[in-house]
Parts: C-alpha cells; structure tokens; sequence
C-alpha cells in the first residue's frame, strides 16, 4: 500500500482515479492500483488461474475484428454488466437502459480504440449484435466438467486459508473440489450420485475438515485432498432411499450417521463406521424416502423418520421409540417441514386437497381443510424468511410461487416465464430466500425473503445454485451449473 494522499492523484489529474492510499500490485509491465485490498487479491487470483480475456474464448474470436495496437481501448460486455451499467450511470440513462434491457444486451460486446499517428487520430469501433443474445449477469469465472453438472453445490472450507471451495457433481458421478476462482483441485469418481447434503466434519478433532455423504450404495467421508478417511467408503446392506443424517449430539465431534434401505430398514453407524446398537437395523419401518430429522428439545433427542404410508417413528438416540408411531393413512409428495420452539416442535406439510397437516412433539396430529390455498403444486415449503418468527407457506406450481401467512391470507405470487419444476431454501449470509430452477427453460430465479424476484436473474442454469460473499467485498456470488457442461460464478445484487 503507498502512503500517499493526493500525489498519485495529481500525477493523473483524472476525476475516474480519485483514490487515496492506493493497494497496488504488479503484472508483468503493468501497475495496478486499486483502493480495496479484496480488488488486488481477485485481479492476482483471477490472472494466476488464468480467469483473464485473454483465455476466454468469446473474447478471442471477437478481438480477431480489432487492429493489434491502440493507444486507448475500452471493451465492454453489455450482457455481462447491465448491473455495472446501473451503478455507473446517470439515474436517467440507467433508467434508459432498463426499459429497453432486452435489445440493449443484444448488442455486445462492444469496443472503442483510438490510435494517433503525428497530427491524425485514428477511431476503430466494432459492434457485435446476437437477436438470442440475453442478460448474463456477471459472471466471474466459468469451469468445464467432463461430464454435465448435476445435483446441487455445495460451499465447504478450506481448513488452511478458512475461505470457501465448492463441491460438485457431474452426470459421470464424478465430484470436484473447485476454488473459490473456479480452479479444479481434483477430481474424484463415486459409485453414483450424492444423494444427502454434504456434511463438513472434523473427524480427526485437530480442526481439518472432511466431507461426509451418501450415494445409493455406500456412505463415503473423504478429505480436502479427495482421498478416503479411515475405512470409508461404508457398503450399505441395501439401496438407499434417502439422504443420510448425521448428527452431533453433544457438539463434541462424535459423529453419528443414519441411513434408510430399500428393505424397509434404518441403519445407524458411528463415525468409524461400526454398526450403531439399536440401528444395526432398525426393522420393519418401511420405505422412507425424506431425511430424517433430529431435534433437542426439554433435555431428550428425538429422531424422526416418515414412511410412504404416512407413518411417523419418533425415536431416541438408541433407537428406542419415544411415542407410539403416528398413522395419518396417505402418502405426501413431499416431505414435513420441521418448525422448532424453546421446548417443543411441530412438522407441517399440506396434501393436493387442500388439507394442512401438523405432527405434534406428544405424538398427536392434526389435519384442517383450508379452502383458500391452492390444490395444485409440485412442492410446499414451510419458513420463517426473516427471522421473525412469524412463517409463511409456500406453494410453487409450474409458474407461479403461492405464498401465505399463518392465517391462510395471500400476501405474495411471484410469477415466472418458465415452468419451474424444482424449489429450494437458498440460506447463506445475509442471503435469505428461495431458489426456483426450470430445466426446460434452462435457468434459475431467486426470491427474497420479501418474495420478490430478484432482477439480476434469471441466469442459465440447470442445477440449482449456492450463493455466498465469495470475495468479503459486500458482493453475493451465485454458484450454479449449466446445460453445456459448464460451472459458472455470477456476481449479483
């Protein structure tokens, strides 16, 4: 960092470069200054693994229309930067620009180059226009997979430097560990698709992390480095129908991990992977195809697991059963949202006739027609958006999200070009809201804890996206695959 004020300032005389105490670094000829450390460090990150126009393949066959030298250049990418636009522009020609944002990123990229040669300058400008061409957002960096994207990311640490990685699947069922500049650090082949969320653990109690998840056939803990820990991977007696569990229960790292089988049986297992007793199986509960759930209330453990014939099992840590199992006779498509108080909780979860349902901690139930929320939708989400303890129920149909209060009023519908057919909770940060994919239309959307759709989507996708400040620069990067086999990071508002 230089220590000076105004004089860096004085020797540009440029109202674009009013900076004082400039960070700078060094590029082979070039200085680089910046006011903001994150800035050096991306510019050095992203020239170190080769994120540069230089290596970017639309950049390359557009620069084939430019001369090779200038004496000043500007190049700009409209589909990339209707953000930027608007945090650089005049509130009028912002406001321009939003009205006719469809065509105006039609027309990209765009570059300006002058040259001066004795008293004659020299104006170069070329414009390229694409009619398919739509808003892109900014996308920081972009990765290519041997096979297509697949499953959700998933954000984990990197115990030496504590910034995140990304964690991915492709249609190969192969998983990579990604930096958070989109540099593959491996690559490694499983058995078949993750099937749970992807656990962050200290299985050594020395503060280095693995990774713990299922696929259908095995359960794998592996390390930073992609290789297996212990004796992982874990065979399963069976099939797996849903994503394991793990649990903690006295936050003292001593792991403990359940699974349900295709043969009607949950599986317990201590971290080391030795058969838990009491769930070396669990017999006869049937298929369960929804994670069970843990929660502590009132000083007891409860484990809950739900069948396809609507059986509740509420169960201790040693798989005795804490009430009689609930019988509610139907089948749900989906799963019981898990709402937790001081000393008690509550599951919720709603049929296509309308019906809302709640599973009480004493082992009772509850069932009450509602005519006013929808009949209709593929996914129901139970939540409590803004941490005011007051939740909503969402209804997502094909192009429309129903949202309600607990009254049963609406109070939100936002709507979609699209036909949605996936929804998900999107929680990291200061990032609270709810993720939509439609993989016919090939993009995502994102709702606010408001519900309002946010406008720097929808971006291509056909995963759904993690999304986190990345960089610490008050900027929320969007992780996501595509369909053309692609990992791709958007910087959005």
């Amino acid at each position: 960092q230089l220590s000076l004020n105004d004089e860096l300032n004085k020797l540009f005389d440029h109202h674009f470069l009013k900076i004082t105490y400039p960070f700078y670094t060094i590029i082979d000829n070039y200085v680089i200054f910046a006011s903001n450390l994150s800035v050096i460090k991306t510019v050095l990150e992203n020239n170190r693994e080769r994120q540069t126009l230089s290596a970017d393949p639309d950049y390359m066959v557009f620069e084939r229309n430019l001369t090779t030298t200038s004496n000043f250049y500007i190049y700009f990418n409209t589909a990339r930067s209707v953000e930027l636009l608007n945090r650089l522009l005049s509130n009028a020609l912002a406001s321009d620009i939003r009205k006719g944002k469809k065509n105006f990123v039609k027309f990209s990229p765009i570059a300006l180059q002058f040259n001066n040669y004795q008293d004659i300058f020299f104006t170069n400008g070329y414009i390229q226009f694409s009619p398919q061409a739509e808003e892109r957002g900014n996308r920081i960096w972009q990765v290519k997979l041997e096979g297509m994207p697949t499953g959700t990311p998933a954000f984990v640490i990197n115990h030496y430097t504590g910034e995140k990685e990304i964690l991915m699947q492709d249609s190969l069922h192969n998983i990579y560990l990604l930096t958070k500049n989109g540099k593959i650090l491996w690559k490694r082949q499983l058995d078949g698709p993750v099937m749970s969320e992807i656990y962050l653990i200290d299985f050594f109690e020395n503060t280095k992390l693995q990774y713990a998840f299922n696929t259908k056939g095995k359960i794998y803990i592996i390390d930073r480095k992609g290789e297996n820990v212990a004796d992982y991977p874990v065979r399963l007696p069976a099939s797996a129908t849903n994503g394991m569990l793990l649990v903690d229960y006295e936050k003292k790292k001593d792991y403990r991990l359940f699974v349900a089988c295709s043969n009607g049986n949950i599986y317990g297992y201590y971290k080391s992977g030795k058969p838990l007793p009491g769930w070396s199986p669990l017999p006869n509960v049937g298929n369960v195809r929804f994670p069970l759930k843990y929660v502590a209330v009132d000083g007891k453990d409860y484990l809950i697991a739900m069948n396809d014939a609507g059986e509740f099992f509420f169960l201790n840590r040693k798989g005795e059963r804490r009430e009689k199992p609930i019988k509610l006779g139907k089948s749900f498509t989906t799963d019981f949202q898990l709402r937790t108080a001081k000393n008690n909780f509550q599951l919720v979860n709603a049929d296509q006739e309308g019906n809302i349902y709640k599973v009480y901690r004493n082992g009772s139930f509850s069932s009450q027609k509602q005519d006013a929320i929808p009949k209709s939708f593929f996914d129901f989400i139970y939540a409590d958006l803004n941490n005011d303890d007051i939740y909503e129920m969402i209804f997502v149909d094909s192009l429309v999200a129903k949202v309600y209060d607990e009254r049963y009023t609406e109070i939100a519908s936002p709507a979609f070009a699209d036909k949605i057919d996936d929804a998900f909770l999107v929680s990291e940060g200061n990032m609270r809201g709810i993720g939509f994919l439609s993989r016919k239309g090939k993009k995502i959307y994102y709702a606010d804890s408001g519900y309002k759709l946010n406008p720097s989507f929808p971006l291509p996708s056909c995963t759904p996206f993690i999304s986190a400040d990345l960089f610490e620069t008050g900027r929320r990067v969007v992780i996501a695959g595509d369909c053309d086999g692609w990992v791709n990071a958007y910087q959005v508002q």
